[in-house]
């Protein structure tokens, strides 16, 4: 049997779509999504105010532990490990964590 992982998707809300499409195109077959998530990290502060504003978007998913490079990969290239200046590419973390049931 093949291990389940969890996988984490923390990201920019504006690069959703773009996390939602590469999902789908690497065939994971469910998320769930928790949208308006505030917080602060090495991208800076996401609180939707006006002196930091946005917020991030949060994607849980599980699957395959086979299937966890080739989505990893699909991510980075779409919308990568950091911004990158006068593109729209915006940051992305994502965390592997491993499942030990999941019913």
């Amino acid at each position: 049997m093949n291990p389940l992982k969890l996988l984490i998707l923390v990201f920019d809300e504006r690069s959703r779509d773009h996390v939602e499409e590469t999902l789908a195109q690497q065939h994971v077959g469910g998320f769930t999504e928790i949208p308006g998530a505030l917080g602060e990290g090495t991208h800076g502060k996401r609180l939707t105010s006006a002196l930091y504003p946005g917020a991030n978007g949060v994607v849980l998913t599980v699957i395959p532990e086979s299937q966890v490079p080739a989505v990893r990969d699909a991510l980075l290239a779409r919308v990568g490990p950091r911004a990158v200046e006068g593109t729209d590419r915006v940051p992305i973390r994502i965390a592997v964590v491993p499942v030990d049931a999941f019913w």
